[in-house]
């Protein structure tokens, strides 16, 4: 028997043991409107699912675009729209730095503005 080197966990896509079907919902979606058999569900920053079409074609969207949460009964998990506290952090900082940065050219600017003449002024008495 040839070992694996597959090890568990990861974000492998977990595979749903019973047909679920979903309708697109979302009117930006070229599919919008139609039914789709839900065949995987990738949990990730976004739960995304891997739908198999009227036709056989098969599609991956975000669940949101879909009236899969409505089915379930639940709402969507907000764990892409969390921020630690450490990444909270360094958002801040990374903020005031530009800001600094911006504040930093517009006072060069500024003076290199007063110091320069109004176009047509002369310099002769």
């Amino acid at each position: 028997m040839k070992p694996s080197c597959r090890k568990g966990g990861g974000s492998a896509p977990k595979i749903t043991n019973e047909p679920v079907r979903v309708t697109i919902t979302h009117p930006d979606s070229p599919y919008c409107g139609q039914k789709a058999a839900v065949r995987r569900i990738k949990y990730a920053a976004h739960v995304d699912l891997l739908l198999e079409l009227a036709g056989g074609m098969k599609i991956t969207v975000d669940s949101t675009w879909t009236d899969y949460w409505e089915r379930k009964g639940e709402r969507p998990p907000l764990t892409s729209l969390m921020a630690s506290s450490e990444q909270a952090r360094q958002l801040y900082e990374l903020l005031d730095r530009l800001e600094r940065r911006v504040n930093k050219a517009d006072e060069a600017s500024e003076s290199s503005v007063r110091g320069a003449r109004p176009e047509g002024e002369c310099t002769t008495p």
